[in-house]
C-alpha cells in the first residue's frame, strides 16, 4: 500500500504500554451541547467507570459500558494503583471507538489535548515501574 492511499488513517506518534487500571470518564461542560448521556447510562457521581487498557505520552485506550462517539472531548481521570488518588486527569479527544462485546462494552481510544508535564511524568513513572 502506498503512502498516498493511506491518507485519512490515524497513526500513533507514541508507543503505548498495556496496563489494567481504574479510570473515570466524564463529559466536560463545554461538550454537553454535543453529547448528552442517556438517563439509563451507568454514570456515577464522577462519571463513567472505565478500565484503562493502554497508555502513552500521546493518549490512552479504555474499555467502558458507554459508547463515546469519535471527535467528542472527554475528561479522563486515572486512579493511582497504589491508592493515592488520581494519578492523572486530562482532557482528550476520542479518535476511535468500537463495540467489543454485547454486554455492551466499548473499546475507546483517545488522544490527549496538550498533556501536562505532570501527566507525562506520571506515564514515565508507570513505564519505569512496569519495566522493573
Amino acid at each position: 500500500m502506498s503512502i498516498e492511499s493511506r491518507d485519512g488513517l490515524i497513526v500513533r506518534r507514541d508507543a503505548r504500554r498495556d496496563v489494567r487500571m481504574r479510570a473515570v470518564v466524564s463529559v466536560p461542560r463545554s461538550e454537553e451541547s454535543t453529547l448528552r448521556l442517556s438517563e439509563s447510562a451507568p454514570v456515577g457521581a464522577g462519571g463513567v467507570d472505565a478500565v484503562l487498557v493502554d497508555i502513552g505520552k500521546g493518549g490512552m485506550g479504555f474499555e467502558s459500558p458507554v459508547f463515546f462517539p469519535r471527535g467528542v472531548e472527554l475528561d479522563v481521570s486515572v486512579s493511582d494503583p497504589d491508592g493515592n488518588g488520581a494519578l492523572l486527569i486530562e482532557r482528550a479527544i476520542v479518535r476511535r471507538t468500537s463495540m467489543i462485546d454485547r454486554t455492551p462494552s466499548y473499546a475507546t481510544g483517545v488522544q490527549f489535548l496538550g498533556a501536562s508535564e505532570k501527566t507525562i511524568a506520571a506515564i514515565e513513572r508507570l513505564n519505569q515501574r512496569d519495566a522493573s
